[in-house]
């Protein structure tokens, strides 16, 4: 997937926000995955968490209590969609994403999260997938393609960035590689460590 590809796919994701606001209300449970690691202090990390009810995932769950009125118009069905902001302090970051959440009598689970890092010219999106998300698509497309392969996002360490670069777009790499279209994280609560360095781009 291209950055031009991933920039669509955010404004496509932001324009479903308009409706996750009314109606009944989604509340977040106390579990929940904490993203953090060294970064500058000029950098502005924000974060779309996506939640799906559980009978999306698994066809033995009941739907019974998922249905909202509200959400005959919503874009989205019966998906909500719940804005993070990273704390900032120090040299560090620290963002909580609560995996699991309830509204009305329905069970919500975190299904994608996308990030965003901002510095001056850099506006770097970091898709995060859960294992349901992953296991639901796969079941989904089964018949017609293979597993879809994801890098766990524990396995990753940074996003480094030539902050002192001339070009007017800044494309940052994520441990020497380009960015993968999305990276995988647990339906339970986790510890990730993902850091922002400064690291001047290789000249050829």
């Amino acid at each position: 997937m291209t950055k031009s590809i991933q920039a669509l796919t955010m404004i496509c994701v932001l324009g479903l926000t308009a409706t996750s606001y009314a109606g009944t209300a989604l509340k977040l449970g106390a579990d929940a995955s904490v993203i953090k690691g060294a970064t500058r202090a000029t950098t502005q990390i924000t974060a779309l968490a996506y939640y799906r009810p559980a009978y999306s995932y698994d066809s033995t769950k009941s739907s019974k209590g998922c249905t909202f009125a509200e959400d005959q118009l919503a874009v989205n069905g019966p998906d909500k969609m719940v804005s993070i902001k990273a704390i900032v302090s120090n040299g560090q970051y620290s963002m909580s994403v609560p995996t699991k959440g309830i509204r009305g009598a329905c069970t919500y689970v975190l299904d994608t999260v996308y990030m965003t890092y901002e510095d001056k010219k850099i506006m770097e999106p970091i898709t995060l997938r859960t294992s349901a998300n992953i296991d639901l698509e796969n079941r989904i497309l089964a018949d017609v393609s293979s597993p879809d392969q994801v890098t766990p996002f524990a396995s990753v360490n940074a996003l480094e960035c030539d902050f002192a670069s001339a070009d007017d777009l800044i494309i940052c790499n994520v441990d020497g590689n380009l960015a993968d279209p999305s990276y995988q994280i647990s339906n339970t609560a986790q510890i990730y460590n993902f850091d922002v360095k400064d690291v001047p781009a290789p000249q050829y």
